[in-house]
């Protein structure tokens, strides 16, 4: 399964606006909502609580998520090119 935080949606909707492809959002939510492997993680309470406080917003949130997810099923990796996620030590990073 792929879990997909929503500030990541966000983050790619804002990257297809700001390189002038925005009218492919509609059709790509579509794709990624309608695909049985993927699962939609949503901004929680419990996410907003598990945030660290090392990290920068997008990245904290996207950990969090991963350590709620990780608190149901303990199989969780971030995908991820981001040095600071990957040396915090916070979730399992792969790539």
């Amino acid at each position: 399964m792929l879990a997909i935080p929503t500030i990541i949606l966000a983050e790619v909707r804002y990257a297809l606006v700001k390189k002038g492809v925005g009218d492919v959002w509609d059709s790509f939510l579509s794709a990624v909502a309608l695909d049985r492997r993927i699962s939609i993680e949503p901004l929680t309470l419990e996410v907003l609580k598990r945030m660290p406080s090392d990290l920068e917003m997008h990245d904290a949130i996207v950990c969090a998520t991963a350590v709620v997810l990780a608190s149901e099923d303990d199989d969780v990796e971030v995908l991820t090119l981001d040095r600071n996620m990957r040396d915090s030590g916070v979730v399992r990073t792969i790539w």
